[in-house]
Parts: structure tokens; C-alpha cells; sequence
């Protein structure tokens, strides 16, 4: 990350855990007193913008995982849960029972 002072770098790093940045100022070390509007004016600075893409880029690219790749499993899940495609093996054969309220075992 070149052009970030090093709390602006760790300030990208804690912001990407969960997109907290006034949360992410303050354990990159700035104030808790200004880490609000510290936060809100950090977001805002293209450098330190541009390292939080390039660091949501890298992630996704490193693990696999994108926005369509969650989204599609948060569906296949609610959608096996409601039993609108029955969990099963390879093989075609059941994966799991029901229990007396239709819902498969790991839903209830």
C-alpha cells in the first residue's frame, strides 16, 4: 500500500474485518474521540480508497469467494432448507431425513 502514513495502512486493514471504520480508526490508533469523523474523512481519501479495492480485490481473488458466490450459496441453503431441492450424495440418494415438521435436521 504506497502513499498511506502506516495508520492510514492499518486503518484499510482493520476496515475490511467488518467495514467499521470508525471502529477500524480507532484500532489503527487513532483518537476514539475523533475516530468517527476520522473514519468517515479516511474513506473518502482516494489512496486510502483505492487500497481498500485493491485489498477487497486481492481477498476475493485469494479465497474464491465473491459477492455472487455468497449470495448464490445464502439461496441454495434457504432453498434446501424449505426443501425445494432435497439435499442429497453424489449418488443421488438422500442426505439426510425428515423430522415430524418437514424441515430436514439441520434446520431445526
Amino acid at each position: 500500500m504506497t502513499g498511506l502514513t502506516a495508520k492510514q495502512e492499518r486503518f484499510v486493514e482493520e476496515y475490511l474485518i467488518d467495514l467499521n471504520a470508525t471502529q477500524a480508526a480507532i484500532k489503527a490508533g487513532y483518537s476514539e474521540k475523533t475516530a468517527r469523523s476520522v473514519g468517515s474523512e479516511n474513506l473518502t481519501k482516494p489512496d486510502v480508497a483505492a487500497a481498500i479495492v485493491a485489498a477487497k480485490k486481492n481477498r476475493s481473488e485469494r479465497t474464491e469467494v465473491t459477492q455472487d458466490y455468497v449470495l448464490t450459496s445464502i439461496v441454495e441453503t434457504l432453498e434446501r432448507c424449505r426443501q425445494v431441492r432435497p439435499v442429497v450424495h453424489a449418488d443421488g440418494s438422500p442426505a439426510m431425513g425428515e423430522t415430524e415438521g418437514k424441515c430436514p435436521t439441520f434446520c431445526v
